[in-house]
């Protein structure tokens, strides 16, 4: 089923960032914490950055910034909670008193690149084997200039990777 951007369907997108609560800068003076929000797509754009129609979903823990396993763990949580809508729920609105079909689809990740990087579960920069988190170049063709080596990492090998994390034993 594909969610689309109408008055049947409701569309989210993710932000995800992390950021230092005291808001200094002193060198060794390092804390971070996080927020993941999500903004109803279905609204006027002047709308759905509105504190009220914002929904924060978690928080990502301080005092460092999130492994990637703390990111999936609070990921999986939201996730898990919006998976049963993806098909669609019957909710009664004063219009249609009988109820109407609803589906909930997140459509947009938005963060920085660390954070994106994170949430996808997509290598960083600082991976000893690829520098890219977007195509599966490695780190020794860092220099390649063919556009056609850079095959972007999409398919049915993401879901092999992951569902190949899930099952592991020990997460790194």
């Amino acid at each position: 089923m594909f969610i689309t951007t109408t008055t049947r369907n409701l569309s989210f997108s993710f932000f995800i960032d992390w950021f230092n609560p005291f808001m200094n800068k002193t060198t060794g003076k390092i804390v971070s914490c996080g927020a993941i929000m999500m903004f109803c797509l279905n609204l006027p754009y002047y709308f759905y950055h509105k504190p009220q129609n914002m929904l924060f979903a978690r928080i990502i823990p301080p005092p460092y910034k999130p492994l990637v396993t703390t990111i999936t763990a609070l990921l999986d949580l939201i996730i898990d909670q919006l998976r049963h809508f993806h098909y669609g729920v019957i909710v009664c609105i004063h219009c249609y008193l009988e109820g109407v079909m609803k589906c909930i689809g997140i459509l947009v990740l938005i963060g920085d690149l660390p954070a994106i990087c994170k949430a996808r579960g997509f290598v960083g920069i600082a991976s000893l084997h690829y520098f890219c988190s977007f195509c599966s170049l490695g780190r020794s063709d860092i220099e390649s200039l063919d556009v056609d080596l850079w095959r972007p990492q999409i398919g049915l090998e993401v879901i092999a990777a992951a569902e190949e994390w899930q099952q592991a034993l020990i997460k790194k």
